[in-house]
């Protein structure tokens, strides 16, 4: 529509236009005219304007005092929709006088009394929540039902259906509940294809059919209600109302706890736990178990209890031993001794201790891992019942870094604290032939003297070695091993920190006359594409 087009119109069909625009998604057009018609005092723009005001549409900063004003001179005249907006400034503490409960009490009669059903509903609220009226479920209704007799529109009268559903479900009238969600429905109300998938779900109120929930639950997914993805989800994985497909209810709970529902990280760790959809990872099963708790979960809380020993994960584990390597490595004699201390769970704490000429930087996270998982087996050993769960995580995480110790034969110690600890619980659970297979371990350790350790030569050890002696081609080497993963963990930490002692000796002692990252990258190169012993 040309300017000579919108000039020839009137108040009234310029605000229509401007609500074509508004409906359309086209804010930036709407305001304009919606501007226009606010200075010449027209009620139902100045209630726009102020709404666009007060939730920042078409690229306007927010201006609750803006807002107010507009909302305010349009009540003043009559709009219904400004008083009840008014009274939610004052209830939500956004007016600017800040919360005012009484006032927004007394707009929103002043709205009901001109037969406003947004009044009817907001008052109705106030009688459920208590804050102002004394709670009063029945007079609650009442508003609900009178907001649906005089609302104009359907998605008015959709709501208080919905709101007259809740509240009878709430108490238990299960199927006035169901036929209020019901007339939600029919009139567009996206929310009751939900409460409708649940009533369906359970059989209550109704006779129970799980193909018709997940029918509800469809419905109330495309409309992007929430919740509904973690219902569809779990009809997905118990195969209620359609075929059971893991990967798709791991998609669902993964969008649910996008959106921040806790139940949704409890399944997608026993999904992660059982091996479902993906593969078996007990690490992320743990991490998601922990974070439904912190955020309240009880289920997960009482995982937890169980598990509590084995929530450090390993990345954080390693993280914690970075930092002492770090002091250990910015100073002299690096290698003469260390320790590390970290929560071994239920209160206790652990120190593993490091001495010269034994296991350096690759092999000290071998045996730290492999300790501190030989603690968990020891507090295993002494729970009266035994969890499989916690059996499966001690034993496949003790299993794989005793196997990385014991290629390098490097501590015995660690060997008579895992079998005495697999004779205990081997013991308790009534196994007497694994008992007695770790009875006959910890002999032979006990009688075993491990080979003293030794460096050989181009390994990461003997880099580190040298590096210890100020090389600042060992230096580099480290820093390209740890920051490539070649021979020890990566740890983009300790990576920068060897690169950076390398080019502070580099640069002291300028063997070459080149620049430090001109030989750097040689290095790099050489060690990429050997692959170091």
């Amino acid at each position: 529509m040309t300017d000579l087009n919108i000039q020839d119109l009137d108040d009234n069909a310029l605000f229509e236009l401007a609500k074509k625009f508004d409906d359309a998604d086209e804010d930036e057009k709407a305001l304009p005219i919606l501007e226009k018609l606010s200075e010449k005092g027209h009620a139902m723009a100045q209630s726009y304007l102020a709404t666009y005001y007060e939730c920042g549409f078409a690229g306007l900063e927010v201006n609750l005092k803006k807002a107010f004003d507009l909302y305010l001179k349009s009540a003043e005249q009559g709009c219904t929709d400004s008083m009840v907006f008014l009274g939610e400034l004052y209830q939500t503490g956004k007016s600017p006088e800040g919360e005012n409960y009484e006032k927004a009490v007394e707009w929103y009669e002043k709205a009901k009394q001109l037969g406003s059903s947004k009044a009817l509903l907001n008052i109705g609220h106030l009688y459920l929540d208590g804050k102002y009226y004394e709670k009063n479920w029945q007079k609650a209704c009442d508003c609900y039902l009178e907001a649906m007799e005089k609302a104009n529109e359907d998605d008015d009268k959709g709501y208080a259906a919905l709101c007259l559903g809740i509240v009878f479900e709430e108490n238990e009238q299960l199927e006035k509940a169901f036929g209020y969600y019901k007339q939600a429905a029919g009139l567009g109300e996206a929310k009751a294809y939900l409460h409708l998938g649940l009533l369906y779900n359970t059989g209550q109120g109704i006779e129970k059919d799980y193909y018709k929930a997940f029918d509800y639950f469809s419905l109330a997914y495309d409309n992007g209600i929430e919740c509904a993805d973690y219902c569809l989800g779990e009809a997905y994985l118990l195969g209620r109302g359609t075929a059971v497909n893991y990967e798709k209810a791991m998609q669902l709970y993964e969008e649910s706890a996008e959106n921040g529902k806790t139940h949704a990280l409890l399944r997608l760790g026993e999904m992660y736990h059982e091996g479902k959809a993906c593969e078996k990872n007990d690490e992320k099963a743990v991490a998601l178990y922990r974070q439904a708790a912190e955020d309240g979960n009880e289920k997960a809380e009482l995982m937890m209890e169980v598990l509590q020993p084995f929530l450090i994960d390993e990345s954080l584990l390693l993280d914690r031993l970075t930092d002492k390597l770090i002091q250990v490595a910015q100073k002299p004699n690096m290698r003469k001794s260390f320790s590390v201390s970290y929560d071994a769970g239920g209160g206790r704490f652990t120190t593993l201790f490091f001495y010269k000429n034994k296991p350096p930087m690759s092999l000290a996270e071998q045996f730290f891992m492999a300790a501190y998982y030989i603690d968990q087996l020891e507090w295993v050993a002494t729970l009266e019942d035994i969890p499989v769960e916690l059996l499966t995580i001690a034993f496949d995480r003790t299993g794989k870094w005793l196997k990385q110790v014991e290629e390098e034969n490097t501590e015995k110690e660690l060997y008579l604290r895992c079998h005495q600890s697999m004779i205990e619980i081997y013991s308790k659970i009534g196994n007497e032939k694994g008992a007695e297979h770790h009875r006959a371990e910890y002999e032979k350790w006990t009688h075993c003297d491990p080979k003293p350790y030794s460096v050989k030569h181009n390994t990461f050890d003997d880099f580190y070695g040298r590096a210890e002696k100020q090389d600042w081609v060992a230096m580099s080497v480290l820093s390209v091993c740890y920051h490539s993963g070649i021979l020890v963990r990566e740890n983009i930490r300790l990576s920068e920190l060897w690169k950076k002692m390398a080019k502070s000796t580099y640069h002291y002692f300028e063997p070459n006359g080149k620049p430090f990252e001109e030989e750097f990258a040689e290095i790099e190169v050489a060690v990429i594409g050997k692959d170091i012993d």
